[in-house]
């Protein structure tokens, strides 16, 4: 049994921390998964492209991305920062990650905060937010995708999703008040977007 959820196992104290600093759980992919006809496959070669003068939200979350593909799947990916975006729309094996500011018509039909797109076709897939944390909310989502499927592999398709609610608010699993990078990132990833402060 996996000892990170053995409920018989006893654990130190605040043992727990130890998991939730974990964004990432490493050697997720199931290597006899491959993909379909219908399917893209990320693999070695791949690039994650993103503007020069991206904020610091979509350069984070660029970091992010190819730390899971490396950590859960295993694939190796490299960061490519450009002045303009255009030519990548074009090119095979990128992972796109932008703003409706920086791609126009292919946000056009964005118009909520956190919203985005999500367009994979056959050779590339393009993340487009509303704005930079719906660019970051896509890319989560690809996680999620691919963490269901247990490989780097997406169904071809082309959606829009939104935020149900906003705020979206949570406590802190560390403890009152902590707040630790990790657990920022772990509840950004969850989709949450603020977070509960108390003062005793």
């Amino acid at each position: 049994m996996d000892t990170k959820f053995n409920m018989n196992k006893i654990q130190k104290n605040f043992e727990f921390r130890r998991f939730l600093d974990e964004v990432h759980e490493p050697d997720r992919r199931d290597w006899n998964i491959k993909a379909n006809s219908n399917e893209v496959m990320v693999e070695e070669g791949w690039r994650i492209v993103i503007k020069n003068n991206s904020s610091k939200v979509i350069q984070n979350v660029a970091n992010d991305l190819q730390d899971y593909l490396n950590a859960s799947m295993n694939v190796a990916v490299l960061l490519d920062k450009r002045d303009d975006l255009h030519s990548a729309l074009k090119e095979d094996n990128v992972i796109l990650l932008a703003t409706k500011e920086d791609l126009g018509d292919i946000g056009k039909d964005l118009s909520e905060k956190g919203s985005y797109r999500l367009l994979c076709e056959k050779k590339r897939l393009i993340i487009c937010g509303n704005d930079d944390r719906g660019t970051a909310q896509g890319s989560y989502y690809l996680e999620s995708i691919m963490n269901l499927k247990e490989a780097p592999i997406v169904s071809e398709q082309d959606l829009i999703r939104k935020p149900v609610f906003s705020p979206r608010m949570i406590h802190s699993g560390w403890g009152p008040g902590q707040y630790p990078n990790s657990q920022l990132s772990a509840i950004a990833h969850f989709g949450m977007d603020a977070i509960v402060i108390t003062f005793s």
